[in-house]
């Protein structure tokens, strides 16, 4: 089952926007407008816990800043994303410092909605605890590890666990989806900062005119403390350091050489003390030739150098990686699968995975809702090459589709309106889909 994600916020078209974002990616969502219901809700301990909570701070009968708290008592296992307004960074900095894993500035898109949301889920699944991790660092090593079989993957896990022990700066490479904020959560908790903060920066989501003050702080750290200052002496992780401004580059450079961090409009410096870990997606000669890293920024923070190979060249942990997946999204779906049959693994091994560990693993996970049989064939995925549909006309995300509605159907037994909301789709679309594709009940 997707996990289950509750809005809170006074705006009935945000709300909506929200909704319907995370439900074209099978999420369910539940939404409250005022946070006299979501006291409610706190109170009520047959509601079901959400895996997420999107927080608008600024509701019509109470301020989110009160709310933060309370969740974070009552539902200790639960992300909270803070959703501000423009003029409320300060706020946002404060509800990170409360607990908040990240948060958003209106008017957001939908792609950097979903970034976060993933992130957050992602950061839950993980529970990143210090034991927690040195549980699935001891799995990655073992000889039957479900998820590290290439000898690519054990040759980086070696070097996480050297570099945990190291206080220089690091950058992590590798493509979109390979697992590189996993890898830095591995250096934090296997590291002597395992019970100091890691907190991250996702710089693709700040203005430029953000960045300063989310990093360095304001003139008074009670109010504005930074991410700098959050850190202590933990980790500060920077995911996507190309897209940092050139003047950000600089002052950084000078935490990195000094040790001190200089807020505008402050009098005087504090020192910094947390070990700097940056990402990248990019290749370093990319970002360095088109002008976006300063070459004496980056050779100053990439003293150690990780690299997270993408999973085309480590084809040997795809099947490891699919079988934990269907394992685990069986589980939530409350589905037995015995595995995948030969023609099903052939062609996830043959697949070149451009979104990586992430393709692979949202591809399982729409395999799991759609799969009737105990035994996942080659025709559940949508990357395999797909048997001719009755009408030569149709294409294969047509063929896809078509037998996505069949199914739903199916399972719904004739019902076209239950089908369309198993698919989150419009009733009118879907039958004029059912006649698009020639699909009878």
């Amino acid at each position: 089952m997707k996990e289950h994600i509750l809005v809170v916020d006074d705006s009935i078209e945000l709300r909506m926007l929200v909704r319907s974002a995370l439900a074209r990616q099978q999420y369910r969502v539940s939404e409250l407008e005022e946070g006299a219901a979501l006291r409610q809700w706190l109170s009520d301990q047959g509601k079901e816990v959400p895996d997420l909570v999107l927080l608008d701070l600024v509701l019509g009968d109470s301020n989110g800043l009160e709310l933060l708290p309370e969740i974070r008592r009552t539902w200790p296992q639960t992300e909270v994303i803070i959703v501000t307004g423009y003029g409320t960074v300060d706020n946002a900095v404060k509800a990170l410092k409360a607990g908040a894993y990240g948060f958003l500035q209106k008017p957001f898109d939908v792609n950097s909605l979903m970034q976060e949301v993933e992130h957050a889920l992602e950061h839950r699944r993980l529970s990143v605890t210090a034991e927690g991790l040195r549980q699935v660092v001891s799995t990655l090593r073992a000889e039957e590890a479900p998820v590290v079989q290439s000898e690519a993957m054990k040759r980086l896990v070696r070097l996480v666990e050297r570099a945990a022990a190291s206080p220089l700066p690091v950058v992590i490479l590798g493509e979109s989806g390979t697992g590189k904020e996993v890898v830095a959560g591995m250096l934090h908790h296997l590291g002597p900062r395992a019970g100091q903060p890691l907190v991250r920066c996702h710089c693709p989501a700040l203005a430029k005119e953000q960045f300063e003050t989310m990093l360095f702080g304001g003139s008074d750290p009670a109010q504005v403390p930074g991410y700098l200052r959050l850190a202590g002496e933990g980790t500060l992780l920077l995911d996507e350091i190309g897209t940092l401004p050139a003047e950000i580059q600089g002052r950084l450079l000078g935490v990195l050489e000094d040790g001190i961090a200089q807020p505008s409009g402050a009098t005087a410096g504090y020192p910094v003390k947390c070990r700097l870990v940056a990402t990248s997606n990019q290749p370093v000669k990319t970002l360095l030739a088109g002008g976006r890293l300063r070459e004496d920024f980056f050779y100053r923070i990439s003293q150690i150098t990780l690299e997270v190979p993408p999973l085309r060249e480590r084809r040997e942990d795809i099947l490891p990686l699919a079988q934990a997946f269907l394992q685990r999204y069986g589980r939530q779906s409350e589905k037995m699968f015995e595995g995948f049959t030969e023609r099903a693994q052939q062609a996830l091994v043959q697949f070149d995975w451009p979104g990586n560990v992430r393709q692979l693993q949202n591809e399982i996970q729409r395999t799991v809702l759609m799969a009737q049989g105990t035994w996942v064939d080659a025709e559940d995925l949508s990357i395999a090459p797909q048997p001719a549909s009755s009408d030569p006309e149709l294409g294969l995300l047509e063929v896809i589709e078509r037998k996505a509605m069949i199914q739903a159907l199916q399972a719904a037994g004739g019902d076209m309106a239950e089908a369309a909301r198993r698919l989150h789709m419009g009733r009118h679309t879907f039958q004029l889909k059912m006649k698009a594709y020639r699909i009878e009940t």
